[in-house]
């Protein structure tokens, strides 16, 4: 939704369908959403929040909202969209789907300024998800489990590899791409381990990109608010429990400091619904295999002309090269039980 008239088509629409919106004006665009373009709305009554899904599938949108509702009715704090005129939650314009929600206010804390409390009410809060689904889960989700593609993934990073090789003056993006393609490529040609061999079981719900900037906190470092679904599915809640540590306690650092955070979190997670260490581990493992797979970044620049994500790329380079150079270090350091 980048020119002034798809703006202006879609605020139409929102004006007719939504009568709390009606003369609401575009206020700004919202700084947060790698893949898709999120705006904040507003008239003289109130604020709203329109998120633009970076979907194309209506039947994929509609099962973020189911699941988006069967969390908030377990008691998780979710913000949920707003029913229009016609009683649906998302509307259609141009081939993108978009949803209303109401304009929520709270804390985003990084890092580096939260305290233990912070990482404690985090993984109190992941766990309360992921117990949900512990005695089995409800049919609102397709199943997406999915198996790493090796031949795939060699393909594709070859034809992106082969495009930035016919770049004449290259940039140090270039440059850098180039490496982490080459450590990839090499990581992934070797691997002979496969998703089922790790024994992880598919068989929770999980939030799927849950991270500091999908969590609002109160003024007490209590979680008030989990949004951003659009990652929801059927997986093992040890490679969420993974995938959300590295993002939230370590973020490409591995000092002393960040073991401290990490098994805050780990421990309050714990409390609530335990998980060995072996099956933790096993999660961390398919979490790196997954990243090494992962062309996202890669793709979006090259492929779909998509910049908004190439801050990340050298913490990603550093984050596997940490974790296969010292795997089982990290996971002795995690003291949890």
């Amino acid at each position: 939704m980048e020119n002034t008239e798809t703006i202006s088509a879609v605020l139409e629409k929102i004006h007719k369908l939504y009568k709390t919106a009606e003369e609401a004006e575009l206020v700004e665009r919202a700084s947060s959403g790698y893949s898709s373009q999120n705006f904040i709305l507003q008239n003289e009554d109130i604020k709203l929040f329109l998120k633009q899904y970076r979907f194309d599938n209506i039947e994929k949108v509609k099962e973020i909202h189911r699941a988006k509702f069967f969390f908030a009715g377990g008691g998780i704090p979710v913000i949920l969209p707003i029913k229009n005129n016609k009683g649906d939650f998302v509307f259609e314009h141009d081939g993108k789907f978009y949803s209303l929600f109401p304009f929520a206010e709270g804390k985003i804390i990084r890092r580096a300024e939260r305290s233990q409390k912070a990482f404690r009410s985090a993984g109190e809060m992941l766990a309360k998800i992921h117990v949900l689904t512990k005695n089995g889960y409800p049919d609102i989700i397709s199943d997406y489990r999915k198996r790493w593609d090796k031949e795939g993934f060699l393909k594709e990073a070859e034809v992106i590899r082969q495009k930035i090789e016919a770049i004449s003056e290259k940039t140090e993006f270039d440059k850098l791409v180039l490496d982490t393609l080459s450590y990839k490529m090499r990581s992934v040609a070797r691997n002979d381990l496969r998703y089922e061999d790790l024994d992880l079981r598919n068989d929770h719900i999980i939030h799927g990109d849950y991270h500091g900037r999908n969590i609002f906190y109160d003024e007490n470092e209590e979680i008030k608010y989990v949004f951003d679904f659009e990652m929801t599915k059927m997986a093992s809640r040890a490679f969420e429990i993974a995938r959300s540590m590295d993002f939230m306690c370590f973020s490409n650092n591995y000092e002393e400091e960040n073991f401290k955070d990490a098994n805050a979190f780990l421990f309050s997670y714990n409390k609530i619904y335990p998980i060995s260490k072996n099956e933790l581990a096993c999660g961390i493992k398919a979490y790196y295999l997954e990243e090494a797979h992962s062309l996202w970044m890669e793709r979006d620049h090259y492929i779909n002309d998509n910049a908004r994500a190439d801050c990340f790329l050298e913490g990603k380079l550093s984050m596997l090269n940490y974790y296969s150079q010292n795997f089982d270090k990290f996971v002795n350091k995690l003291i949890f039980l």
